[in-house]
């Protein structure tokens, strides 16, 4: 079990004093809130389902790779954690991100991680960990967590080691410590899909199911009549001939018979490329995911805008039944980043929700609509489309610009014709 109870950070990307509490303490009766809490202990109210919507440029993409980075940082792999994110580099950046992992004890332990940094070195550096009480809510344990000694206190100007963007945790030689650093990289899992398709992160192989992807495609393409295998006994490099080690060749075949082929199960060389709509290619990534996630992939899953070209029914309809039926078995934490404000209208409890908003000096800072509404509103979508939320840009200085682009073009045209008048 891993599960991520809040984020703050400064002077990373745009977020200054940025902090995201994914913690809630009023009950809630809707289904899908019924598993919002960290095993047993049913008084620490987790969000396990996350949609963050905002304008382009809101940071929902940025937030991602941040929140990204932070956990490879704690699982001791360098990605993305650099001087480059460091917005101010006269500054100095920080984070602290409090986790929630089962120990090998089999005891659910609360962690409070925080890094400090310049633009070139690791500064500060400390853990926290308390462990749950039954008669424990959010409140108690952030207060013991304030009060509790740290595990390990690092600072650059009394240590041997200088560290870069590396963490203290995952190169400690104390025995204490790196027990602790075990627990934590076994309990931490993650899996994060970025919109701009980036080589870490894009999906290469199409799902192994081949019935849930063949009935995905047809819902999207109804001129696509199949999805078959062509070929199962294809080696792998090395010149391994055990049949295990195997991945088949696919083919889409259309009414007029027509094909796509997927070579080796890999989406990067698909031939005929060019036959399929984005959607279609993008539903092909889905249900890559969804067959990853009924096999009981558990921790983070980050979906960033990965279903753009899909019919808004269909993204609506796939989204649903990760977070309603999948995710109510299987328990990770997830999160999905969209600009389709017809999510707003599924039947999900308005806390599902948050919103990315830039601020005047460019700094992006969250809103949460259950702060601003009553809970049992029904009307979120009309909310958000007439900017209760104050998350949509003002577009209003583009009138003039475009006004006078218009005027110019219009006069250039106007000599023109007197010029070719003249002639």
């Amino acid at each position: 079990m891993f599960t991520i109870l809040s984020l703050a950070c400064d002077n990373f990307y745009m977020f200054k004093d940025f902090h995201l509490d994914l913690t809630y303490k009023h009950k809630n009766s809707h289904d899908v809130c019924k598993y919002d809490y960290l095993e047993s202990y049913r008084n620490i109210k987790v969000k396990n389902n996350i949609i963050i919507m905002g304008a382009n440029a809101s940071g929902k993409t940025t937030f991602g790779k941040l929140l990204c980075s932070i956990l490879n940082f704690m699982y001791g792999r360098p990605y993305l954690l650099d001087k480059k994110i460091i917005y101010d580099k006269e500054k100095h950046a920080s984070f602290t991100i409090e986790f929630a992992i089962k120990n090998s004890k089999k005891k659910i332990s609360i962690f409070r991680l925080y890094a400090k940094f310049d633009s070139n070195y690791l500064l500060e550096e400390t853990l926290k960990e308390t462990t749950l009480k039954k008669t424990d809510n959010i409140t108690k344990v952030r207060k013991r967590l304030d009060e509790q000694k740290s595990h390990y206190e690092y600072k650059k100007e009394e240590q041997d080691i200088q560290l870069k963007f590396q963490s203290y945790l995952s190169s400690a030689t104390d025995k204490k410590v790196a027990l602790i650093y075990k627990d934590i990289k076994r309990a931490t899992s993650f899996w994060f899909l970025f919109s701009d398709d980036s080589s870490e992160t894009k999906i290469e192989n199409i799902s192994d199911n081949l019935e849930l992807t063949e009935e995905i495609l047809k819902s999207i393409d109804n001129s696509i009549k199949s999805l078959e295998i062509i070929e199962t006994k294809i080696e792998r490099g090395g010149g391994d001939k055990n049949p295990e080690n195997t991945l088949p060749s696919y083919k889409i075949v259309f009414r007029n018979n027509e094909t796509v082929t997927i070579p080796k199960s890999d989406l990067r060389q698909i031939i005929n490329q060019g036959r399929l709509s984005r959607g279609t290619l993008e539903s092909l990534y889905v249900s890559n995911i969804i067959s990853n996630l009924l096999v009981g992939r558990n921790g983070i899953l980050y979906l960033d805008e990965i279903l753009p070209h899909l019919h808004t029914e269909l993204e609506i309809y796939l989204i649903s039944k990760i977070i309603k039926q999948i995710n109510r078995y299987y328990r990770f934490q997830f999160f999905y980043t969209t600009h389709n404000v017809d999510c707003l209208d599924m039947d999900l409890p308005i806390q599902t929700f948050i919103f990315f908003k830039r601020n005047e000096d460019g700094s992006i800072s969250v809103v949460y609509p259950e702060s601003i509404i009553n809970k049992n509103d029904r009307k979120i979508k009309n909310y958000a489309v007439n900017n209760i939320f104050d998350t949509i840009p003002d577009f209003s200085p583009l009138d003039e610009s475009f006004d006078k682009a218009i005027a110019s073009a219009n006069k250039k045209y106007q000599e023109y014709e007197m010029f070719k008048d003249l002639l």
